[in-house]
């Protein structure tokens, strides 16, 4: 039958496969040879219009996107604007609570434009640049009594 001891078991390591394969060898989780950051497939927003065409699935010769991006006679308003009020871009950001690359990207007409941030734009500059009348001054409102 056997000793009390039971039998005698012998482990053999070797550099090839296995979890206990070493450093940095193996393949698995263990290995250390994963990418930082690796495994991701996060598709970042895109404002080249040619790529939306793309990915709306329309051809080359149908031009029925309907994108909007900001005008320029907006964009010129802003510019003209800010300038009037001696403001920098980083002051008319600060001024309107948005980064300044919103500012920057909406004189350079990149992007869509938002209601809210044009809103903030004409109080902070004193015109207009929704509707008719763009670049227009805007006259105060009457505070409540």
């Amino acid at each position: 039958m056997g000793d009390a001891r039971g039998e005698e078991i012998v482990l053999n390591r070797s550099k090839a496969g296995g979890r206990g394969a070493g450093r940095g060898g193996g393949g698995g989780p263990a290995g250390g040879d994963q990418k930082f950051g690796g495994g991701g497939n996060k598709a970042k927003p895109t404002t080249d219009l040619r790529k939306l065409e793309k990915q709306s699935g329309l051809d080359e010769d149908e031009s029925s996107v309907n994108l909007k991006v900001i005008s320029r006679e907006v964009a010129q308003a802003i510019q003209k604007g800010r300038s009037e009020k001696k403001l920098t871009q980083t002051q008319l950001a600060q001024k309107i609570n948005e980064r300044e690359s919103v500012v920057k990207d909406y004189e350079r007409c990149i992007g869509t434009p938002n209601q809210q941030i044009l809103a903030k734009m004409e109080r902070a500059l004193g015109i207009k640049l929704r509707g008719a009348g763009v670049g227009d001054p805007i006259e105060p409102r009457h505070p409540k009594k």
